[in-house]
């Protein structure tokens, strides 16, 4: 997962600077064949960047904390790429693309929490009915012995 996590970070870092440049227009002509278009290519880069970025944080490091936090510093770059583009002189500032972005991004975290969900569930049903959510009440101190002699 971390090796695909920085092919796609790069990827994506490679299409946002090429798209600041005048190269851009010319590669990204495949984009006005995507239903459309920019917001689509926005919320499938985006949506992919969460999915691997955030599943290889999650993967390392399963907590809340640390997935949130890597969510929270991937759409806080998004926020600073898309308002960045104010003050280039080929790209321009919209909303509708940091929303697609946006959304892109939860919904590929979203999809790593499917998965964690359903691991979850599948993990739980190879154990014994009678197991599965059992905890003994004490620990047990050695007594156990000594009360049945």
């Amino acid at each position: 997962m971390k090796t695909a996590a920085i092919i796609v970070g790069t990827v994506t870092l490679a299409a946002t600077v090429i798209a600041g440049t005048d190269a851009g227009r010319y590669l990204f002509r495949f984009v006005r064949l995507l239903p459309g278009q920019d917001l689509t290519g926005h919320f499938v880069l985006y949506g992919l960047l969460g999915l691997t970025v955030v599943g290889w944080v999650y993967q390392n490091q399963p907590t809340r904390h640390r997935t949130a936090s890597a969510t929270a510093v991937l759409a806080a770059l998004i926020i600073a790429e898309e308002c960045s583009q104010e003050f280039l002189r080929n790209r321009t500032f919209s909303l509708s693309d940091l929303a697609a972005s946006l959304a892109g991004l939860a919904t590929g975290v979203c999809c790593i929490w499917v998965l964690h969900m359903r691991r979850q569930e599948d993990s739980s049903d190879r154990q014994p009915p009678l197991m599965r959510h059992h905890k003994p009440p004490f620990p047990d101190c050695g007594f156990s012995s000594a009360v049945q002699a």
